[in-house]
């Protein structure tokens, strides 16, 4: 756990992508878990069957994200897809709150929390996936530790979000944060080119045959700079093309 703590705070790419992976769970999650009670009965003036709705819009939009996310699985350009993602999201639910507080209409405001939710799934699977592939193959495993920073955040968000809508009203608190939440990704996109040109590029398979997936890799991507490893009971052909893409087939 130590040595993935180290490497996501010292490594460029993973420690912009662990503080994307904050932004939702401190700013965005506080308006599910703390907010919504507020809108569906003060707002909307509605019961437990509208809080229903309200958080069910989120999870039906995530059935969309998860279905979009494995539609893009071929899109390399990772760090992108989670700016965007994360834009998506923080402007859909600014827009629910906007919305919420003007017209006071539960089914208007309703289709920003499902647009939301898509973008959620998306952005949530794509962060994990981009941190879990920028760390070296041993770490992999602490950096799913690192990625419960999150529950860490969710709780002072959604203290801070609660005890503010006493003051001045979740419509104003939920437009506060999302647009906070919209400025970070929007400030990342314009000032870290590493994070917008983030990608999947590290890929390790297990095979039952190395030399054959090996030759059928260079085969169809064309020449590769081979390395070979070993140790007790597995062997390993690491494959590195000249556009940065490393496979590695492990054979056990």
């Amino acid at each position: 756990m130590k040595e993935g703590y180290a490497f996501a705070l010292t490594d460029p790419q993973a420690r912009i992508t662990l503080v994307m992976s904050l932004i939702s769970p401190m700013f965005m999650i506080p308006l599910h878990m703390a907010l919504l009670p507020i809108f569906a009965a003060l707002v909307f003036g509605s019961n437990a069957a509208g809080l229903g709705v309200l958080v069910g819009s989120i999870g039906f939009g995530g059935l969309f994200g998860g279905a979009l996310t494995a539609a893009l699985g071929r899109i390399d350009r990772r760090g992108m897809l989670q700016l965007v993602a994360l834009l998506v999201m923080s402007g859909m639910e600014f827009a629910f709150c906007i919305v919420a507080g003007l017209t006071g209409n539960l089914w208007l405001a309703v289709p920003c929390l499902v647009v939301a939710g898509t973008a959620e799934s998306l952005y949530t699977t794509t962060n994990t996936t981009v941190l879990q592939l920028a760390a070296p193959e041993h770490l992999r495993g602490s950096m799913a530790g690192v990625l419960q920073l999150s529950f860490l955040v969710m709780p002072v968000g959604g203290l801070i979000a609660g005890t503010a809508a006493d003051h001045v009203g979740a419509p104003i608190v939920g437009a506060v944060l999302t647009a906070i939440a919209f400025t970070f990704p929007l400030f990342l996109a314009m000032r870290e080119r590493q994070l917008r040109k983030a990608s999947v590029h590290h890929l390790t398979l297990t095979v039952t045959d190395k030399e054959r997936s090996a030759a059928w890799y260079q085969s169809v991507l064309g020449p590769a700079t081979r390395i070979d490893r070993s140790g007790p009971g597995w062997s390993r052909v690491r494959l590195q093309w000249p556009n940065g893409l490393v496979i590695g087939v492990t054979e056990h």
